[in-house]
């Protein structure tokens, strides 16, 4: 059986250092003239060791009340933004984190189109259709579509 060596590339071992280095407080500028990198390159792999700060400004994820509140408020009035939930329900996140969400919980949003109101003929017309099928006796046999589509048996749960 044959072993496999790794080797890392010579700015992979420069990098390793800086850190070590960073993590023993040495400042910025010593380490990029010792390891012979940026301060540039020094300070971004500063940032990215130190987590952030509390207090630093970023707005809260979505905990379990708030989660549930925004469910429950999205189904009394469907046609309530993100905006308009965070208001209502005095949450401290952003926007996005809500349309997340609802996009994750299987909530979408369409934008209404608007459609120029029935003629006079065209409301004639269904009047007519609805009083020429209006002894129909086996509506329960039949389907009624739009031109959107309709699922039957959708493995999402939706119908």
């Amino acid at each position: 059986m044959k072993k496999v060596i790794k080797t890392i590339s010579k700015q992979k071992e420069k990098r390793i250092k800086a850190k070590s280095l960073l993590k023993a407080k040495q400042p910025p500028k010593k380490i990029s003239k010792q390891v012979s990198i940026s301060e540039r390159t020094v300070n971004r792999l500063k940032g990215r060791r130190t987590q952030r700060r509390k207090g630093s400004d970023r707005r809260a994820k979505l905990n379990r009340s708030s989660k549930l509140s925004i469910r429950n408020m999205i189904k009394a009035n469907p046609y309530l933004t993100p905006r308009s939930l965070i208001q209502r329900l005095n949450l401290n996140c952003s926007v996005g984190t809500v349309r997340t969400y609802l996009k994750e919980s299987g909530f979408t949003y369409r934008d209404p189109c608007l459609k120029e109101p029935l003629s006079p003929g065209q409301r004639k017309e269904r009047v007519d259709w609805c009083t020429e099928w209006r002894d129909f006796e086996d509506f329960d046999q039949v389907i009624w579509t739009d031109e959107t589509g309709y699922w039957l048996d959708d493995t999402r749960g939706r119908g």
